[in-house]
């Protein structure tokens, strides 16, 4: 849709006034195609529904613009190693193998929702959450291992652009996520390259815990990543690697990986 509303060549800066409407209709159609192939169950779900959409939309804009500093969204959506892998650009992207410290590789795949591009060789990696942002934080760059995603996908486009002769060096400045809707308040957390290459070291440290099978599990069924497993969880004992009930389990070998994650990968 970027190019059908831009010249060639040149990029539209975001503005709410001059450009809402053209991005009203182009939500307005897909909500009509939509609703061809999935009928909502009436009329009144189905106008709710278009408008919280239409309102997110609305305040996605009006971000756009506040946050405006001359960056060019330079590629949408960009797929490696999945079937849609191919790009007009860049061509058909296979999947990144990834070198880890301890000797093994890995084969990463995935989907880059937008690669905005900072300056000559410079580019920025935004993976859209449609949630809220409970429980990021930008002094946590990998949250334990758990978030590790934003790494991952700096290191697989270095490769990309590289090989596709985009550029020799070039810089993923910074990457991260940015909670566009009401939801999410336009929040962004974006993480810089300091650390980056430790999330090798994690995956390394994660592969080892699944080929011992220990699999950790978070110590509250009520996590709403976990409400389906509630009664697995429940009959498990709790093992935790860090508070007061920690100690009596500093022995424990399976926590062995798990107290790396904790103490060095925040």
């Amino acid at each position: 849709k970027l190019k059908e509303i831009s010249q060639a060549g040149f990029f539209v800066s975001p503005s709410y006034k001059s450009r809402w409407n053209i991005l009203e209709d182009i939500v307005i159609s897909h909500l009509l195609q939509k609703r061809k192939k999935l009928a909502p169950p009436n009329n009144l779900v189905y106008k709710h529904e278009s408008k919280e959409i239409l309102d997110s939309c609305r305040f996605f804009l009006h971000c756009e613009e506040e946050k405006y500093k001359g960056e060019i969204p330079t590629y949408l959506e960009l797929a490696f190693g999945t079937r849609d892998n191919r790009n007009e650009e860049l061509g058909k992207i296979k999947a990144i193998k990834l070198s880890l410290p301890g000797g093994k590789s890995i084969s990463f795949q995935g989907k880059i929702d937008r690669i905005d591009k900072l300056d000559e060789d410079t580019y920025r990696i935004i993976d859209y959450k449609t949630g809220t942002p409970y429980g990021f934080s930008r002094s946590k760059y990998f949250q334990n291992g758990k978030q590790i995603q934003h790494a991952l996908y700096a290191l697989s486009l270095k490769k990309i652009l590289a090989k596709a002769g985009i550029s020799a060096f070039p810089k993923i400045q910074k990457a991260g996520y940015y909670f566009p809707t009401l939801n999410g308040q336009g929040r962004q957390y974006f993480y810089g390259e300091e650390r980056r290459n430790q999330v090798l070291e994690i995956i390394d440290l994660l592969l080892d815990i699944v080929a011992q099978g220990n699999f950790a599990m978070i110590q509250k069924a009520d996590d709403f990543m976990c409400t389906d497993y509630r009664d697995i969880l429940e009959q498990n004992q709790v093992m935790e690697v860090s508070g007061k009930n920690a100690k009596k389990y500093d022995k424990e070998p399976a926590l062995d990986n798990l107290r790396r994650l904790q103490e060095k990968y925040e």
